[in-house]
C-alpha cells in the first residue's frame, strides 16, 4: 500500500470494523497507511466530552461564537496526547532495554494506531448515551430498584471491556514496538502513571465539588435525576451527593457577580483544618491555588453583593427597595419566608440555596463572607449542558 497519508471516512469507518472484527490484521494496515487524524478523533473525543464543562470556565458567556464548543478541544487533547506520550515512552525504554536510543518505536507512529482500541470504550459511552436518551425517564426508578442487578451486570460489562479494550492497545503496540506482549501491558500501564502530575494540575484551574443533591436538584434536569438518583433507596439519615464541576480560576481574577452559582464553605475554617488543607502531596500542590475541599461545602446562588440593602417578604428577594426577578427560580422551590433588612458588608454577600425551603433553615449562614466563596459552578448550555440541566437554570435574574 502505496503511504500517502491519507484517509477518506469510508477507510475510517472500515477500520473501525474491521479492528472489531480482526485487529490482528487491521492495525498494520492502519500502520502501513500512517494517516493521522482517524486515530486522533477516536483519542480526542472521549476525552472532549469528559472536558465539555470547560467551555464555562471563567466566562459568564460565549466571548465569541462558538467558544463553548473549541475550548473543551484544548485540555481534551493536551490529556490525549500526554498518556499517549507516557505509554510511547515506557514501551521505547523497554523495547531498548533501558535506553531510549535504542528502541525504534516512533511516536507518531504510535499515535497513527493507538486511538483505535479505544473503540470498545468508545461504543459503550455511545451506547450509555443512546439508553439515557431513548429510554423513558418513568423507567429510571426501575433501574434503582433493580440497582444490584443492574450493578452486577454492569460489574461483568466493565470487565469485560477492559479485557478487550488491554488487547488491543497490546496489538497496537505490537505494530510499533517489537516486544513481548508483557512489556507492552507494562507500558500501557506505567505510561500514564508518569504523566500523571501534569494531568492533574489541570484541577488547579477547574475540578468537582461534591455537594448535597438536594442543593442542586432545582437545576438538574428530571431525566438526570431519574437516572442518577437513589435518594429515594437510600437509607434513612443518609444525603445523597453529586458532583458539580467547579471553575476555580474565575474569582483569582474577578469578584463574585450577581446571579453566579456558586461553591462555598458553611462554616469558617479552624486551625485543625488549615493544618490538614496543606498536608499531603496534591493536597497542598492544591492548596497553593485554591482552598482544600474538606465536606462542608454549599452551592447557592448569589444575590446580594457587598454595600447591597437586602430584604426578604414573603420569599421575595429585594436589592436596594427593588425586587428581584429570578426566572430560574421554579414554583415548587418557592417558600415564603422573610428575612431583617440590612446592608451587606464590605466583603459580604447574600446568598440563597437554588431550593427556597432550606433557606428558613438556613438563616444565620444566607450571608457569606467572600473568605468562603472559592469557586463558581459551571451551569452552561453548550455543548452538552443542555443534558443534564433544566432548561430553567440557565436563565438570569432581572431587577
Amino acid at each position: 500500500m502505496e503511504n500517502t497519508g491519507r484517509l477518506s471516512a469510508r477507510e475510517f469507518l472500515d477500520d473501525i470494523r474491521l479492528v472489531v472484527t480482526s485487529p490482528a490484521s487491521r492495525f498494520p494496515v492502519i500502520q502501513e497507511r500512517r494517516a493521522l487524524w482517524g486515530s486522533l478523533l477516536l483519542l480526542i473525543g472521549p476525552e472532549y466530552f469528559a472536558f465539555a464543562w470547560w467551555g464555562g470556565i471563567f466566562f459568564d458567556h460565549d466571548p465569541v461564537p462558538g467558544y463553548s464548543f473549541i475550548i473543551p478541544i484544548l485540555p481534551a487533547a493536551v490529556v490525549a496526547l500526554l498518556k499517549v506520550f507516557g505509554v510511547h515512552l515506557v514501551a521505547r525504554l523497554l523495547e531498548g532495554r533501558g535506553r531510549y536510543t535504542r528502541g525504534t518505536g516512533r511516536f507518531r507512529s504510535l499515535l497513527v494506531v493507538f486511538g483505535y482500541a479505544g473503540i470498545p470504550q468508545i461504543m459503550v459511552i455511545a451506547l450509555g448515551l443512546l439508553l439515557i436518551a431513548l429510554i423513558p425517564a418513568s423507567l429510571g426508578s426501575a433501574f434503582l430498584n433493580l440497582r444490584v442487578i443492574v450493578i452486577s451486570l454492569m460489574v461483568g460489562l466493565s470487565i469485560g471491556i477492559f479485557i478487550w479494550h488491554l488487547i488491543l492497545m497490546v496489538l497496537a503496540l505490537r505494530t510499533v514496538y517489537p516486544m513481548r506482549d508483557y512489556k507492552s501491558v507494562i507500558a500501557i500501564i506505567g505510561g500514564p502513571l508518569l504523566v500523571a502530575v501534569p494531568t492533574m494540575s489541570l484541577m488547579l484551574i477547574a475540578g468537582d465539588a461534591s455537594v448535597d443533591l438536594a442543593q442542586v436538584k432545582p437545576i438538574l434536569s428530571e431525566r438526570l435525576l431519574h437516572f442518577m438518583t437513589a435518594e429515594e433507596t437510600e437509607q434513612p439519615g443518609t444525603k445523597p451527593k453529586f458532583m458539580l464541576h467547579v471553575d476555580w480560576i474565575v474569582y483569582r481574577f474577578k469578584q463574585p457577580q450577581r446571579s453566579d452559582l456558586v461553591i462555598y464553605r458553611r462554616t469558617p475554617a479552624g486551625p485543625s483544618q488549615d493544618k490538614e488543607r496543606r498536608s499531603g502531596l496534591m493536597i497542598g500542590l492544591r492548596a497553593l491555588w485554591m482552598p482544600h475541599l474538606k465536606g462542608d461545602e454549599a452551592v447557592g446562588r448569589i444575590l446580594g453583593l457587598p454595600g447591597d440593602r437586602i430584604e426578604l417578604i414573603g420569599g421575595r428577594v429585594l436589592i436596594n427597595g427593588r425586587p428581584l426577578q429570578e426566572p430560574y427560580l421554579l414554583p415548587e422551590y418557592q417558600a415564603s419566608f422573610s428575612y431583617e433588612p440590612g446592608v451587606l458588608g464590605a466583603s459580604d454577600y447574600l446568598v440563597l440555596p437554588e431550593d427556597r425551603h432550606m433557606a428558613a433553615a438556613m438563616a444565620d449562614r444566607l450571608i457569606v463572607p467572600r473568605a468562603r466563596i472559592f469557586g463558581r459552578a459551571i451551569v452552561r448550555k453548550w455543548p452538552v449542558g443542555w443534558f443534564w440541566f433544566r432548561s430553567s437554570a440557565f436563565a438570569m435574574p432581572a431587577g
